[in-house]
């Protein structure tokens, strides 16, 4: 009895050793607002500061700081809202180019919970201000470009108006991105200008113009235009190896969101025998195939084992329609291989290779 009173005891003082020792649950963290001027009114092309410095943590935790300044709009072009990143850190500057009232939304992470606040502002246009405002000068916005082949546009800033002085400065950005802000890829100082885009992308085009005064303002969403650039390339090869060592390879450019569909078409004579029939394989920027299921013929590659000789010149097709997988893996530079398996007798099979990536319906 003596003895399991003294075990009995053990595991009492064992138990309450462990109870002591679990950590105690986490404090969430507190998010807080403050800009330099109060809520405004500021004016359109300031830059406005924003601090998270009297935002809390009970337990002490370091925070980290991420800010979205139009918790309506979707920056990353990806399609989902309330979740961009415009800024990150806790102190930051942001200028907004069109008047409106907008909202401000700070989140706060201790690694393990967050909060948000936001916060309201009103930002207007200044009187007699100069009005940035850009245009195709034809008014297309849509082309198709092609390997050593840009598609060009003409852009206009005619509509601009100057406010108190003359326009002597046109600055040129052909790939905005609310992360980045205005970046000047190109001045001029009259109000035309052409250029080249190189790669399938759906483009933001804003401006920049300054007056004699030194007076700036720079397009917003409202005043900027989009540009929508398909991209297609035709190539003309042949195959024989049939060990897989040395598979063409293509490089199909995807850089940029926006992407609807992938169309990769592979023409070929599969020959009396059909020892000449081949195959299309896609593969993700980070080299692993795009689709490893049965189900996935046709969408991610297209394996012909035709035996009928009915046929002798086929088109093997593949749609892949952007979503289908996860986005990380969609974005950089996807590879296309030719796959001739049948016959290791077989000759040089010719073929024809195109590919169209669309950022619009043609």
């Amino acid at each position: 009895m003596r003895g399991s009173f003294a075990i009995l005891v053990g595991l009492l003082i064992f138990t309450a050793g462990c109870i002591d020792e679990e950590k105690p649950p986490n404090n969430p963290p507190e998010a807080k607002i403050s800009i330099a001027g109060g809520n405004g009114p500021f004016e359109t092309n300031t830059e406005i500061q924003f601090s998270g410095e009297d935002s809390t943590d009970e337990d002490g935790d370091t925070l980290e700081y991420w800010w979205d300044f139009d918790p309506n709009e979707d920056a990353n072009g990806n399609g989902v809202t309330n979740d961009d990143r415009d800024r990150v850190g806790k102190d930051v500057v942001w200028t907004y180019y069109d008047e409106s009232v907008y909202v401000v939304r700070l989140t706060v992470s201790d690694g393990i919970d967050q909060d948000s606040v936001d916060k309201t502002i009103t930002v207007n246009e200044p009187e007699n201000a100069p009005v940035a405002v850009v245009d195709t000068l034809d008014g297309n916005d849509r082309g198709v470009a092609h390997p050593n082949d840009p598609v060009y546009f003409e852009f206009t800033a005619e509509e601009s108006t100057a406010g108190d002085g003359e326009i002597i400065k046109y600055e040129w950005d052909f790939s905005y991105e609310s992360g980045d802000g205005f970046q000047s890829e190109e001045e001029t100082q009259t109000a035309e200008i052409e250029y080249g885009f190189a790669e399938g992308g759906v483009y933001w085009i804003y401006l920049k113009i300054t007056n004699d005064q030194g007076e700036t303002d720079t397009t917003g969403s409202r005043d900027a235009i989009k540009i929508y650039v398909n991209y297609n390339a035709t190539i003309e090869g042949e195959v024989k190896d049939t060990d897989g060592d040395n598979d063409p390879e293509y490089t199909m450019p995807i850089n940029s969101w926006g992407v609807q569909k992938v169309e990769v078409t592979l023409k070929y004579n599969a020959g009396n025998s059909h020892g000449n029939d081949l195959d299309i394989w896609l593969y993700f920027p980070n080299g692993t195939a795009c689709g490893t299921e049965e189900d996935d013929e046709g969408v991610c590659y297209w394996e012909n084992h035709d035996e009928e000789n009915t046929t002798q010149i086929y088109h093997l097709k593949i749609d892949y329609w952007m979503g289908k997988f996860d986005d990380e893996e969609e974005l950089g530079e996807w590879t296309i291989e030719i796959r001739h398996e049948r016959s290791t007798w077989a000759t040089e099979v010719p073929f024809e290779l195109w590919f169209d990536i669309y950022y619009y319906d043609d």
